[in-house]
């Protein structure tokens, strides 16, 4: 299936076996392999890795605990940059993510950034004001100018603080009505849109063309539950698609503090 976007994702050692569910599980639903940003996989691991591997240098401590008690994973910003430098606009996954059905280029709506406000269940307040208002295991940079100045700052941002990736990125977007779900905004020659997180970024794992499974390498329980579904999506896709879709189509639109607050 022809994209008109790289769509890439970040591993290490590891999230190896992670790894190998998620590009199955992309190639599956999307036809090809994802690329995938090398952080320290092991050469046997390497080898079994069936998607483009590449190598960057990042800044020592993008996966360690920052004062507010969340992982900084700033390599996000380098990886990104890294795709728009070819000339392709890029979606960024987290590896614990599953797609049930194909992400479009129209799902983006043209803008120079597409972004997920946090789900209605990850609402806790000390999340919102340590971590950011938004999820950043899904990113959306179209390679505009306008995109790659943001893409720069926010990198700039993780760099000389010590904020997660995600909260630098919620930094960068303070004053934009992120509760406008579906609303493309033009501010200063940037467009952005805010897509529904129970589509893009379900947390919930019930009504998503994107499901994640945040905490996913340290919650066994949670593992056998994405087994399950990597398993029904790769087995049972159009039975998997209609009862996503069927939950979805009950879906009302949120009230905006149900979404964002």
């Amino acid at each position: 299936m022809p994209t008109e976007f790289e769509i890439i994702t970040c591993a290490d050692a590891q999230f190896y076996d992670i790894l190998r569910v998620f590009e199955r599980n992309i190639h599956s639903v999307m036809g090809r392999y994802p690329v995938v940003f090398d952080l320290g996989l092991t050469n046997d691991q390497k080898k079994q890795i069936k998607s483009p591997l590449v190598s960057i240098e990042v800044a020592q401590g993008y996966n360690l605990v920052n004062a507010d008690g969340f992982i900084r994973t700033i390599h996000k910003p380098t990886a990104i940059g890294h795709v728009l430098n070819s000339g392709r606009p890029c979606l960024y996954l987290d590896a614990d993510m599953l797609l049930t059905e194909p992400i479009l280029a129209r799902d983006f709506q043209g803008a120079d950034l597409a972004v997920t406000p946090r789900h209605p269940n990850e609402l806790a307040r000390d999340n919102l004001q340590k971590n950011g208002e938004i999820n950043a295991g899904f990113l959306y940079f179209s390679g505009s100018d306008c995109a790659r100045a943001m893409l720069d700052r926010w990198h700039d941002l993780c760099a000389t603080t010590d904020f997660s990736d995600q909260r630098a990125m919620s930094h960068l977007l303070k004053g934009w009505s992120l509760e406008r779900i579906g609303v493309r905004q033009h501010r200063g020659g940037l467009s952005v849109v805010a897509l529904d997180p129970r589509v893009f970024n379900d947390t919930g794992r019930r009504t998503g063309k994107v499901l994640h499974f945040k905490n996913l390498g340290r919650r066994s329980r949670k593992r056998r539950e994405w087994l399950q579904w990597a398993w029904c999506i790769r087995l049972l896709p159009k039975l998997v698609r209609a009862l996503v879709r069927a939950r979805r189509s009950r879906l009302k639109a949120a009230p905006q503090s149900k979404v964002h607050t």
